[in-house]
């Protein structure tokens, strides 16, 4: 699977650079001024603007009441919502695979995710991408880092990594040469069970 990425909340000062893309080369000072004027100015906009946010903010609300333990630590964003329920969905002796932001295997939102796959089950496979030169996905900033990760629920003795692999050609020279340690011994690398 490839859940949605997306953050549930608006950055106002970006909202209003989609719309009038001169902001952009603007300081913050003047871009903020500028954009207290364009609220005046477009109060239609506005409006769209509020609404947009009223939007997520019930979104995030139904996704924070949800089975999602600590979801809420950092910002929601779609993917850890579809990480969890994926997992939950798994049977016993299941696998699946994802394609992740490279923070679902980092970040402070996703620790509780992380241990309950290492307590019930294992990271198979986890292969770092970096999107250099859109190889990956032309549709996203080609700095931007990816994970491919093979998940199943069961026993599970070893975490096996790869990458990151900064090109295909890289990707298809290395990708076999995974990273083998066992669960007891990455579970003390840190607290947060980061890669």
């Amino acid at each position: 699977g490839n859940p949605p990425w997306e953050k549930l909340m608006i950055m106002r000062n970006r909202w209003w650079c989609l719309r009038f893309p001169g902001l952009l080369g603007l300081g913050v000072k003047e871009r903020d001024t500028t954009v207290k004027e364009l609220e005046n100015l477009h109060p239609d906009l506005l409006t769209q603007l509020e609404e947009e946010e009223t939007e997520y903010e019930i979104v995030r609300q139904v996704i924070s009441s949800g089975p999602y333990p600590k979801i809420g630590t950092g910002h929601i964003d779609l993917y850890k919502a579809f990480a969890w329920r994926n997992w939950q969905v798994l049977r016993s002796g299941g696998r699946l695979g994802l394609v992740l932001p490279r923070a679902a295997l980092a970040a402070a939102g996703t620790t509780e995710w992380r241990k309950t796959i290492f307590e019930s089950g294992s990271f198979d496979n986890v292969c770092f991408l970096v999107n250099t030169g859109g190889w990956v996905f032309d549709q996203i900033h080609q700095q931007f880092s990816v994970s491919l990760v093979v998940i199943s629920k069961g026993s599970g003795r070893n975490v096996e990594f790869c990458g990151p692999f900064h090109s295909l050609t890289d990707f298809n020279t290395g990708r076999d040469e995974l990273t083998v340690v066992p669960i007891e011994e990455f579970s003390q690398w840190s607290d947060t069970l980061t890669f």
